[in-house]
């Protein structure tokens, strides 16, 4: 059986991004160790060329009970590249699981 607790995390996000990367360093405090991880981070991009059109990219992982250190950084690779024009924005969601 598989238990989700649905609490909500003081997630902390730092984007940077160079056009064809988008480098997010997520951290979360207080994280109980008895029970699974699993961070996903969401980044959505709107092209100045197409201003209706929003495109998602996504990365997830999964740690352990007891082996999240606190904090993680997430790499995301964008095709073609972005331009300084275009809007950027990363999200960072947090949920415990575990297996009984």
């Amino acid at each position: 059986m598989a238990t989700v607790l649905n609490k909500e995390l003081d997630l902390t996000l730092n984007q940077t991004s160079d056009g064809t990367l988008v480098t997010t360093i997520v951290t979360a405090e207080g994280v109980s160790a008895d029970y699974d991880f699993t961070v996903l981070v969401d980044v959505s991009l709107v092209r100045q060329s197409a201003p209706a059109v929003t495109e998602h990219y996504f990365v997830a992982n999964k740690y352990t009970a007891g082996s999240w250190v606190g904090t993680d950084t997430f790499h995301l690779a964008i095709t073609p590249a972005t331009s300084d024009a275009d809007t950027v924005t990363a999200k960072a969601y947090g949920s415990y699981s575990k297996i009984s």
